[in-house]
């Protein structure tokens, strides 16, 4: 088999098409998380901060002040942009529960399923093993009936426990041998 075949094998086969679908689904939700954080969450937390926007927030290396991370960056100063970390480390948060709902929802759908399959690919007992079963239960019900009756033989036949008379001694007279 040459590698050409291989090759064509492996790039038809369900997991890499799955895996194709998964990274254009990725790429598109990541668009749409950005614009979720962007647009409607970042905004807030900017105005709680004082109007400040997210992608603002840097500082320099060497101590030179500037009005924007973009203006800092084109004067070719060092800055540390830990704005764009808090709103990636956000944008991460955000794509991490969504994917966490989507595989909970997978896995309780995929559960559903195969519950259901169990229950209907199990197959109906044959005649001789409800039969077996009816006998077993009757003998277990007998045993039952017995073991009681045999206990009521045994407390009707016990003998009462046996009282001990405590007889009181009569005083006797005590006969001087003088």
């Amino acid at each position: 088999m040459g590698m050409l075949q291989e090759f064509k094998e492996f790039s038809i086969r369900g997991n890499a098409v799955d895996m194709a679908v998964g990274v254009v689904i990725g790429a598109a939700f990541g668009t749409i998380v950005m614009s979720l954080l962007e647009d409607l969450i970042l905004p807030p937390l900017g105005m709680l901060l004082g109007g400040t926007s997210f992608t603002n927030l840097f500082f320099t290396l060497d101590g030179s002040e500037f009005a924007t991370l973009v203006a800092a960056k084109e004067a070719g100063a060092p800055v540390v942009g830990y704005g764009s970390f808090i709103q990636t480390a956000i944008n991460f948060i955000i794509i991490l529960f969504a994917v966490f709902i989507i595989v909970k929802a997978m896995n309780k759908s995929s559960a559903t399923r195969a519950a259901e399959k169990a229950a209907e690919s199990a197959p109906e007992p044959s005649e001789d093993v409800l039969l077996l079963r009816e006998i077993r239960d009757s003998m277990a019900a007998s045993v039952t009936k017995l073991e009681d009756t045999h206990t009521l033989i045994e407390i009707a036949t016990a003998k009462p426990p046996e009282i001990e008379e405590v007889q009181e001694e009569a005083p006797t007279e005590e006969t001087d041998p003088e």
